[in-house]
């Protein structure tokens, strides 16, 4: 089963009356243990394709199936909680809050995805 799958992505930006296909019938296929570099100019994409499957944005048409599930049509108010089930992400701009110690931050995303053996977790975040 691959880990992510993309068939037939396109997405488009209005800028005033104009339409501007930033990603137009892209397909990709990432298996297991598969690394994926995806690089271009700035403006070509990358970002929001990375949004998409991320379940950060809405492609315009396409399928999205992450670890086997498909996402395609899977309703934004549920994205949140598809992204903590299903994905794991390092942003450029990494958001962290600079009062909390590291272990106490996913502490918090993990009672967001419903976790509540305290004990467990921190064991695996002082393996970390």
């Amino acid at each position: 089963m691959s880990v992510i799958e993309l068939q037939q992505i396109k997405k488009s930006y209005a800028d005033g009356n104009q339409m501007h296909d930033v990603i137009k019938d892209l397909s990709l296929t990432v298996e297991p243990q598969e690394f994926v570099a995806i690089l271009g100019p700035s403006g070509s994409g990358k970002s929001t394709l990375l949004s998409i499957a991320g379940l950060l944005l809405s492609a315009d048409s396409g399928e999205i199936i992450i670890g086997g599930q498909n996402l395609t049509n899977v309703k934004q108010s549920e994205w949140t909680k598809k992204r903590l089930e299903l994905l794991g992400f390092i942003f450029q701009d990494h958001q962290l809050l600079p009062y909390m110690k590291i272990g106490d931050q996913l502490e918090v995303v993990a009672k967001l995805k419903g976790e509540k053996d305290a004990a467990k977790r921190k064991a695996e975040v002082k393996g970390l």
